[in-house]
């Protein structure tokens, strides 16, 4: 799936926006020179930025007659089974979501990767396994190594 140059723009550019402008709604620190927003605004600014001259450069190219449609739909999104699998990355975002902080990470990270190993028709003997060693995994480099705790959930009894 392809988009026109100036969808995108104005995409990025209400997204960077947002960014800026809830990054202004962070508190300032007492006796700091810059506080926990100046990142965000800078980023949301800079991608705000970018919008405005994705959406130039594609009025310009419509009126140099080189504008491209706004929206192409690539070969997998002419397919059911492309949309079940968009639909499914989106459904799993949804249910980590909503659940990690219920049943912890690691039962919603393997139920997520097994789920989309499963709707990507990766061998099903395979599933269950990739998707708790892949929780394991992720577990380890953020817990482990990037000392970011996860939620445990249900499992707190046995966190170690």
């Amino acid at each position: 799936m392809k988009a026109n140059d100036a969808v995108i723009g104005v995409i990025v550019l209400l997204f960077g926006s947002a960014v800026a402008l809830y990054a202004q709604t962070f508190p300032i620190l007492a006796g700091m020179p810059v506080g926990p927003g100046l990142f965000p605004s800078i980023i949301g600014g800079g991608m705000a930025i970018c919008g405005i001259v994705l959406i130039g450069r594609a009025v310009l190219d419509h009126r140099q007659g080189r504008g491209a449609p706004m929206l192409v739909l690539a070969d997998w999104a002419r397919e059911p089974l492309g949309w079940f699998r968009a639909v499914a990355v989106l459904a799993s975002l949804l249910f980590y979501i909503a659940a990690s902080q219920w049943l912890g990470f690691h039962i919603t990270a393997a139920i997520v990767v097994g789920g989309m190993l499963a709707a990507f028709k990766v061998n099903p003997i395979a599933v269950v396994p990739a998707g708790i060693v892949a929780a394991l995994v992720i577990h380890y480099i953020f817990y482990s190594l990037l000392r970011v705790p996860l939620p445990w959930g249900i499992l707190l009894p046995i966190a170690w």
